[in-house]
């Protein structure tokens, strides 16, 4: 017969644990979002790196956790941020492209929403001109007769 139906299953302790944590810095360059003004965004390569103990790090940054309304950066804040790291120069025109491609993405919105909206009038108009043109029906005529006899 078969030996293991009196067994009974052993349960596995499950741990996780970490070793270090690696953190790296990147430079802040100008971000693409054409929503705010002076996007911040990271470069893809990192300049320096450091590698600490998860413990370590984590009782180092308790008392230095944010909350979402101290992570808000104002444009003023924003392009202070960006001239220690680029030339006035350099934001100017990056600001001003970025600016054109917003522009450029308004007009196509207000394109297409102006387009949607004259569809949807026109298919009303289309619509209600076959309505006009569909003859009554016999019911239709009669509720019109009583009504015009009382």
């Amino acid at each position: 017969m078969d030996v293991f139906l009196n067994t009974k299953p052993v349960a596995l302790k499950k741990s996780v644990s970490f070793g270090s944590i690696e953190i790296r810095e990147y430079p802040v360059v100008l971000g693409d979002n054409h929503s705010v003004k002076f996007p911040l965004a990271l470069d893809w390569d990192h300049q320096n790196s450091l590698s600490v103990d998860c413990e370590e790090y984590e009782e180092s940054r308790a008392c230095l956790r944010r909350t979402s309304i101290e992570m808000f950066t104002p444009p003023c804040d924003r392009l202070g941020i960006l001239l220690k790291h680029n030339s006035r120069d350099q934001v100017t025109r990056s600001a001003k492209a970025l600016e054109q491609v917003a522009k450029q993405a308004k007009k196509e919105l207000d394109s297409a929403s102006s387009t949607t909206s004259s569809q949807i009038q026109s298919k009303k108009n289309q619509t209600s001109g076959k309505r006009d043109k569909v003859k009554p029906s016999k019911l239709a005529r009669l509720f019109r007769g009583a009504s015009t006899k009382r």
